[in-house]
């Protein structure tokens, strides 16, 4: 295999090949779009994405989470524009073990459904089921780039490994407001299991959990929500 997928949105998947160069490719078209380079620190950062509406944002994380950037590139013209860059405030307590319990499993860049930026971070604590989220709005004011937190996702859901927020009021069956879905993963049983963050009670609710063939099937289970027009 030259090539593998990191992440989808809609019809469109985003695919790195062994020589770490990126693209989009159309699942049913098989169109392809090559992207500009991102600097790589292999083996110390942790590059996460997310596709929306001609838009690449991209989110580049030490695995510590003391540090990192936000970039966004547009793709509605001829040519990519990077249209924004801000820097991603540390965190020191996920260094500490002793102090604080609590690390940083992860981190994501998550657009809403009316376009808004939010900064998430996964918490977990070592060797039990216990997760949290912080989440952060971004946005720019004069000179300044600031970081916002959310207490509320109001009538929306997070899909975190997408990247995305998809409405979820009382009309819509199949997303619960104000939650947040994630997936966790057991490597000793190869399995991934997709679970429910409610936000406001702040517990965790465990759902579907699936049993792969192979370690690296677990390692590249990923979301994929396709969207379909008739003609």
């Amino acid at each position: 295999m030259t090539s593998y997928c990191l992440a989808s949105y809609g019809n469109w998947l985003f695919m790195v090949d062994c020589w770490y160069n990126l693209y989009l490719l159309n699942l049913f078209t098989h169109e392809r779009i090559d992207l500009p380079p991102v600097e790589s620190q292999i083996g110390t950062t942790k590059l996460e994405r997310t596709l929306k509406d001609h838009k690449l944002y991209y989110l580049l994380n030490d695995y510590r989470g003391s540090s990192g950037f936000i970039k966004i590139f547009d793709f509605s013209g001829e040519v990519p524009q990077e249209t924004f860059q801000c820097g991603v405030p540390g965190n020191s307590s996920s260094l500490d073990p002793i102090r604080n319990s609590w690390r940083i499993a992860g981190a994501q860049l998550v657009v809403t459904v009316t376009g808004d930026v939010l900064y998430v971070e996964s918490w977990a604590r070592p060797f039990t089921l216990l997760w949290s989220f912080r989440v952060y709005k971004v946005y720019s004011s004069g000179f300044f780039n600031k970081f916002e937190q959310v207490d509320s996702l109001g009538n929306e859901a997070i899909l975190f490994d997408l990247g995305i927020t998809v409405l979820a009021n009382d009309d819509i069956v199949g997303f619960k407001r104000n939650s947040i879905y994630f997936k966790t993963t057991c490597h000793e049983k190869n399995t991934t299991q997709i679970c429910l963050f409610n936000f406001e009670t702040q517990e965790m609710e465990p759902l579907h959990k699936f049993h792969c063939s192979s370690q690296q099937q677990l390692a590249r289970a990923l979301w994929f929500l396709p969207s379909f027009k008739q003609t």
